[in-house]
């Protein structure tokens, strides 16, 4: 076991890792607290632990020392939120309420990216139960909960299997096209580049614009990113940014706009601020 320290103040660790523990139905991570975070995933054919904890000013990091030593370089994030001005005085306020919100670039890219595909199209919760079932039946037991299957694994895996645990064909063979491109040459690691992790991504059939704005944004800790063909965030941008109750991708892009740079870290602030939109 080894130990990572890294400063980072200020730091909210849940709203931080927002989308990296997929609720009750993901048997592969779990907030033991609003500041312990824990996550099982494959790395290296082998079954990584990582304990992050947010202590005292810092991020402190347990675990498999090659699973640390990939991560630190991208620790501190530079995500660009020291330097955060907004213009817009209700951004600027939730910014310095929530400034404890960090864009991180996580080193459990393949299971993050997976949780995207099963996202693409159904209800949440649906897709949740799926990816629970997948590293359940497929992935490694840890303990008491499960990690989800490496690249190689998954990638043997027959389609009629994951569509009969609720994958329909269509995500089901994104899957696999995803898990046999990190089996023949693995990129979805600490070790890659940020360009030719887009840029492989964006060569394989069935990662949309919507998939690829949430493994940039959520798992490569782009400040930048743009998640378009979301059912619900234009309205919420439009709602917080202009008081139009309904939205559009073209309306939300151009509010976003005056942000280029910090895109990514707008939608998180209205997120985590729990703004309601009016029904209509």
């Amino acid at each position: 076991m080894k130990e990572l320290r890294v400063p980072l103040a200020p730091f909210d660790l849940r709203r931080s890792f927002t989308m990296q523990a997929l609720g009750a139905f993901d048997p592969t991570a779990v907030f033991a607290s609003d500041t312990v975070f824990i996550k099982n995933f494959v790395s290296r054919g082998a079954v990584v632990t990582l304990r992050c904890e947010a202590r005292d000013g810092e991020l402190v990091v347990t675990g498999d020392g090659a699973a640390l030593d990939g991560w630190a370089k991208w620790l501190p994030p530079d995500d660009g939120q020291a330097a955060f001005a907004p213009s817009n005085e209700k951004l600027a306020q939730l910014h310095r309420r929530l400034g404890g919100l960090r864009l991180l670039r996580v080193p459990w890219l393949f299971d993050l990216a997976c949780g995207a595909v099963l996202q693409q199209r159904i209800a949440f919760v649906d897709a949740v139960k799926q990816f629970g079932r997948i590293a359940k039946a497929f992935g490694v037991r840890v303990g008491e909960g499960a990690a989800f299957p490496d690249g190689p694994t998954l990638a043997k895996v027959p389609l009629f299997e994951l569509q009969r645990l609720g994958v329909d064909a269509q995500r089901a063979r994104t899957l696999h096209a995803l898990a046999k491109s990190e089996t023949q040459r693995p990129f979805l690691s600490s070790e890659t580049s940020f360009d030719e992790i887009v840029r492989r991504l964006e060569l394989l059939p069935g990662i949309g614009p919507w998939t690829m704005g949430m493994i940039r944004g959520y798992g490569l800790g782009d400040p930048d990113a743009t998640v378009v063909r979301d059912l619900g965030l234009p309205h919420l941008v439009c709602w917080a940014l202009a008081g139009e109750p309904r939205g559009t991708d073209e309306r939300m892009l151009e509010l976003l706009e005056p942000f280029r740079g910090q895109r990514f870290r707008v939608t998180r602030l209205l997120h985590a601020a729990g703004i309601s939109v009016p029904r209509g």
